[in-house]
């Protein structure tokens, strides 16, 4: 009676054993098969600005995911500043940035969130003329400036959208790209008042005018634009120059050949007491958003300042050594 009993205890542990396995192995199996699977799109508007800097929001909902959970997202390009928020909550979320284009986000109570980031990277220019260039595995939707007049689009079938009242492009998931100049002061003033859904005629709100203006301006760097592809001998969009350092179409090098300003210094002296965020400069300085992590940008490729991401924040500092 003894050694049965002993034998049933044996064989309840070895049951118990096999079952904590079991379970063990399933989980992983599910963990590795989630990863593999989910994608995360959402909506993403690509707001391309007249200095060739691109600013991206993305808005996602995760409903359903086991929280607290951490996700990965793939950016279409390096950022230069990156901002995770909470929907649901308002709060601003931890991430880590991961081979440069991966956003590793942890979610604790939000269901719904937003990554806004600013890239400097997804555009080039050669003498007048831009290229804006990313490739997404989700759809995408484009706004352009007002004073940006692009010359070829590709693919060449976007569906017209608006996005709270603006004008934009919506691309299938793949590769986009955007010829295009820049006319500096070329805006579009609606009618004060309208009555009717028929649009309207040049003497109803532009002076004719300016309508010859822009279109002379249009033939002439349309014009140069076409001479300068047929020089080349290319017929294809503009490729992206200066990816190298030695190249002297680099946007990053013309940046670099700039001389230092008062933002620039105002920027300096902010970091002469310790790093910073960029939030803390912002505060410090005065200088907006975008233009502040333009100036950031010229600051770290010309060797003047550095950054270390710690805890979910970017913070700048003065360079201690100099090369």
């Amino acid at each position: 009676m003894m050694n049965n009993d002993v034998t049933i205890s044996k064989s309840g542990r070895i049951l118990v054993a096999i079952t904590i396995i079991s379970i063990l192995i399933l989980g992983l199996n599910t963990t590795i098969v989630l990863g593999q699977q989910t994608q995360y799109c959402g909506e993403i508007v690509v707001k391309l600005n007249v200095d060739g800097s691109v600013e991206v929001t993305q808005q996602l909902d995760i409903e359903g995911l086991e929280l607290p959970a951490t996700i990965n997202i793939t950016l279409l390009s390096t950022p230069i500043f990156v901002e995770v928020k909470g929907l649901d909550t308002g709060e601003l979320l931890p991430f880590r940035i991961v081979d440069n284009t991966t956003l590793s986000v942890t979610i604790f109570n939000d269901t719904r969130i937003q990554v806004y980031y600013v890239t400097t990277s997804l555009t080039s220019k050669q003498n007048l003329y831009w290229t804006l260039e990313y490739s997404s595995q989700c759809e995408t939707i484009l706004i352009m400036a007002a004073e940006i007049v692009p010359l070829r689009i590709t693919p060449s079938n976007p569906t017209p959208v608006l996005v709270n009242g603006t004008a934009g492009l919506k691309f299938p998931p793949g590769n986009v790209s955007v010829d295009y100049y820049v006319v500096p002061g070329l805006t579009t003033t609606p009618p004060e008042t309208t009555t009717t859904s028929t649009p309207a005629s040049p003497s109803q709100g532009i002076n004719p005018a300016y309508l010859a203006i822009a279109l002379l301006v249009a033939l002439v760097l349309a014009g140069g634009y076409w001479f300068t592809k047929k020089r080349k001998g290319g017929g294809g969009p503009i490729t992206k120059q200066g990816i190298g350092p030695g190249d002297s179409g680099s946007p990053s090098i013309s940046v670099v050949s700039e001389a230092l300003d008062e933002r620039d210094r105002l920027i300096i002296d902010a970091l002469k007491t310790g790093p910073k965020t960029a939030s803390e400069l912002m505060d410090l300085t005065g200088i907006p958003k975008t233009p502040l992590y333009r100036r950031l940008r010229k600051l770290i490729d010309r060797g003047i300042i550095e950054y270390k991401d710690e805890g979910g924040s970017r913070k700048y500092m003065l360079k201690t050594t100099r090369g």
